[in-house]
């Protein structure tokens, strides 16, 4: 009798167990749904939402998928960091502090930054400065001109090209890496429209505005203009607006950006800086008028070459950055209450969850 009780008790506790952890798992189900979890993990700092990871695969999953990457880099402060002085090189090998690594940034993109070593000037990594990840890249030999990076969400992937100058510097270079399926560099070739060659006085220059890269080739005889597109990695001959009275590229003239969308060129004439617009690159269709913009900021950094046009925002927010030998200033010149705002130059990008 007694042990028919006691197996009465025993599968009442079970049944009685079993039922709460039933409703423990409705009350969870409903009160911590996959995108209120991911909501609360996207608030964390970056490094204590990748700790989360451990708790269970659900989590895992939830903070390795790419939407919860992009919404936790939109919930995260800015990382302000100053670029390096053009003015100063870099101290010798032997001066450099133990903790500090010899690494010169180059590009920030999607809380990822380019950089290039500094003693061994063809060595290049991709760091992620949240989460201390390193990707070290195949050296480059040939001597850089410029770096850059963009990403492409429909293979989920970052692409990283590099425009060098090739042998004795007679002519230029472009290597493109694909993150997760190029072992190696890729040379790709460059159209013969833009031959350039710095022993006979040439220069290159570049801009990036999103996955196009604008290579201008600067020359007494005339300059020219092509952009490479990251995506099918295609070039167009840009045709230069020679209709409204453009100069020749040369000294005193700038590529620039128009809302970090269009490509512009700056030129100064006088004492004002005149605009031409790009509204398509494919098509070559420029703005029909140029644009001037009454600059006193010249006066007061009477050398050109040391101001450098960067950007116009909204119409009316001319960005120039001002090299000097203490420090790397940025002006803010508001062209309709013609004030203008200097601080020191910085770089500011947001830290993300992306994995290298």
């Amino acid at each position: 009798m007694l042990s028919v009780r006691r197996s009465r008790r025993l599968k009442h506790n079970q049944t009685a167990a079993a039922s709460k952890t039933i409703t423990k798992k409705k009350l969870r189900a409903q009160l911590l749904t996959d995108d209120l979890i991911a909501e609360i993990l996207s608030w964390l700092p970056p490094k204590c939402a990748g700790r989360c990871k451990i708790v269970c695969k659900l989590w895992r999953a939830i903070i390795q998928s790419r939407h919860f990457i992009e919404q936790h880099m939109q919930h995260q402060d800015y990382i302000i960091v100053y670029p390096p002085n053009p003015f100063r090189p870099p101290p010798p090998p032997s001066l450099w502090p133990p903790d500090q690594k010899p690494f010169r940034d180059l590009f920030y993109l999607r809380g990822l930054c380019l950089e290039q070593n500094m003693i061994r000037k063809g060595t290049y990594q991709i760091r992620n400065y949240a989460t201390n990840q390193v990707f070290e890249l195949p050296d480059v030999i040939e001597r850089r001109i410029s770096g850059s990076m963009y990403y492409f969400p429909t293979i989920d992937g970052y692409k990283v090209l590099i425009l060098h100058w090739k042998e004795n510097d007679n002519d230029i270079g472009l290597k493109v890496l694909t993150k997760g399926t190029d072992v190696t560099w890729r040379c790709v070739e460059i159209p013969s429209l833009l031959p350039c060659s710095k022993n006979n006085g040439e220069n290159v220059s570049s801009m990036t505005i999103g996955s196009v890269i604008y290579i201008i080739k600067y020359s007494k005889s005339g300059s020219k203009i092509i952009s490479f597109q990251l995506e099918d990695e295609t070039f167009v001959e840009i045709s230069l607006p020679w209709r409204v009275g453009f100069r020749p590229i040369g000294s005193g003239s700038f590529p620039m950006s128009w809302n970090y969308y269009y490509f512009c060129i700056g030129l100064f004439v006088g004492e004002a800086l005149h605009i031409w617009l790009l509204q398509d690159y494919k098509t070559s269709k420029w703005e029909e008028r140029n644009i001037a913009f009454p600059s006193p900021l010249i006066k007061k950094y009477p050398v050109i070459v040391t101001l450098v046009p960067f950007c116009i925002f909204e119409g009316e927010i001319l960005v120039l950055i001002v090299p000097t030998r203490k420090a790397t200033l940025e002006v803010d010149y508001n062209i309709r209450t013609k004030t203008a705002c200097t601080r020191r130059a910085t770089e500011k990008f947001r830290p993300s969850l992306v994995s290298l």
